[in-house]
């Protein structure tokens, strides 16, 4: 019992830690980029308000997500992410990237992605990528808990998807290995 609740605060120690490397886009170590793991739903609604020719806010930062009611009390994900994606600046502000995916959306963001995770791309073959290596890649270069893989997991496939990448094997929907633990206990 009293491992057990060591083991739990561990978790909850490197979630934490994860998410606020994640905030402030701090690499893992120096030749490991930070690879976000903000939620679909919101990053979803950032990237279809990005393709708008009339949004270009000055900032995108944690309070214009909070404005916007985009990934309650996650903000810092998306804001992370799009430092990731190279969409803003440290600072917040809008990038070029970002003004060209409003002219050619698919193309630019492809190539985004290409070079944002090429180094998944050069050690497992767009035909190899499956659900268990591509969390597993996340856990062993990235570092992170299970949990925070497979919410990397999710995004790197959605934004595959968006961008045109193929990855046969990638299912849209993970299924994630906490609530298959769940569903095994019912039985």
């Amino acid at each position: 019992s009293h491992d057990y609740e060591i083991e739990k605060a561990l978790v909850y120690v490197q979630l934490y830690v994860d998410r606020t490397k994640a905030e402030f886009n701090m690499p893992t170590s120096t030749d490991q980029p930070n690879y976000p793991y903000a939620r679909l739903k919101a990053m979803s609604e950032i990237m279809d308000s990005s393709r708008n020719p009339k949004w270009r806010p000055e900032k995108i930062d944690v309070n214009l997500i909070k404005m916007l009611n985009i990934a309650s009390s996650k903000e810092s994900t998306v804001v992370a992410a799009l430092r990731f994606l190279g969409l803003i600046n440290r600072n917040g502000e809008p990038t070029d990237l970002f003004d060209e995916l409003k002219n050619n959306y698919q193309d630019t963001l492809h190539s985004i992605i290409e070079e944002k995770y090429s180094d998944i791309f050069s050690m497992i073959p767009k035909d190899m990528i499956d659900q268990p290596r591509i969390v597993n890649f996340f856990m062993n270069q990235a570092k992170t808990t299970r949990d925070t893989a497979e919410y990397q997991g999710m995004l790197f496939g959605w934004l595959c998807r968006e961008s045109g990448i193929q990855l046969p094997k990638l299912p849209p929907n993970f299924k994630r290995a906490r609530f298959g633990n769940v569903k095994k206990e019912n039985k």
